[in-house]
């Protein structure tokens, strides 16, 4: 009788080991999960520079141009950036004028 307790005490170390190795196996592997969703959902949400041709309709300045863009800025800094963008010497645009509007872009 002694030995059959010793063999089962034996059996039941056994199985606490590999409970826990299993249990240490899948903490490892929901930490690596976890870590590559944010890193996907991170990449997602990355916004991109782009820019929009845009003809200029009568009567608008570059200030009313400026908030055809998303961007998050003051419309003045847009307009500045507009300005550069299409190599402008001064900020008067002409109606039916084609000017490059910068845009964010979400990448996927």
């Amino acid at each position: 009788m002694h030995y059959a307790s010793i063999y089962l005490e034996r059996k039941r170390m056994k199985q606490e080991r590999a409970n826990r190795k299993f249990r240490n196996r899948v903490i490892v592997f929901s930490v690596l999960l976890i870590g590559l969703i944010y890193g996907l959902f991170s990449l997602a949400t990355r916004p991109i520079l782009i820019v929009t041709p845009y003809q200029v309709k009568a009567n608008e300045d570059i200030y009313e141009i400026a908030s055809h863009s998303n961007l998050k800025r003051d419309s003045s800094e847009i307009a500045e950036i507009i300005q550069t963008v299409n190599q402008l010497e001064h900020p008067i645009v002409y109606e039916g004028q084609i000017l490059m509007i910068p845009q964010e872009k979400e990448v996927f």
